[in-house]
């Protein structure tokens, strides 16, 4: 786990230091913030129709497997396509796209103390819409679904099992971001 950490920061400090000259919209998705994590993203417009964007996060999540409850923090990697339908200032209004979700977790079983670990996949679409302001100001809301598996170790065999099939395969995505356009 302390990879991925590592890589999450080599990401953040990525892409805070990049100067070119694009379009990119920085932001923060306050939908996280609420159920404890945090997520922040940084949109690319590759034209003023389409955008790619792409987010890292992290979250602590409680789940229950068979009456024994599991607390799993989970790190994540957020690729996205977006194509804007009517674009006022490049790169907003309404969207439709296709994300990835690469989460890489680990999780313990409270009333057992066995661990578990591993990675998730899921692709889907989404949708939504993204108002850009001539301030700077961004506010986006957005939702998707898709689907999701996970895999990972079998150091414990019974508590991973479970624990993994507790996981849900429909992965659902709600977002409320606010942020700033840089490069206008």
């Amino acid at each position: 786990m302390n990879f991925f950490k590592n890589l999450l920061c080599t990401c953040a400090l990525a892409l805070l230091s990049l100067t070119a000259s694009a379009q990119i919209d920085a932001k923060l998705n306050g939908g996280s913030l609420v159920t404890g994590g945090i997520n922040i993203v940084a949109d690319f417009a590759i034209n003023y129709n389409s955008s790619l964007a792409i987010g890292i996060g992290r979250a602590n999540t409680k789940l229950t497997v068979n009456e024994n409850q599991y607390q799993y923090l989970r790190y994540r990697i957020i690729p996205e396509y977006r194509h804007y339908f009517d674009p006022q200032n490049g790169a907003d209004g309404l969207f439709a796209g296709a994300y990835g979700r690469l989460a890489f977790f680990e999780g313990e079983a409270v009333s057992e103390g066995e661990n578990v670990s591993g990675t998730r996949l899921a692709l889907g679409a989404m949708f939504g819409n993204k108002w850009a302001y001539d301030s700077g100001f961004v506010l986006e809301l957005n939702a998707g679904a898709g689907y999701g598996t996970a895999f990972g170790n079998k150091e414990s065999a019974q508590v991973t099992t479970a624990f993994y099939q507790a996981l849900p395969g429909l992965d659902l995505r709600l977002g409320v971001l606010v942020g700033y356009r840089f490069n206008r």
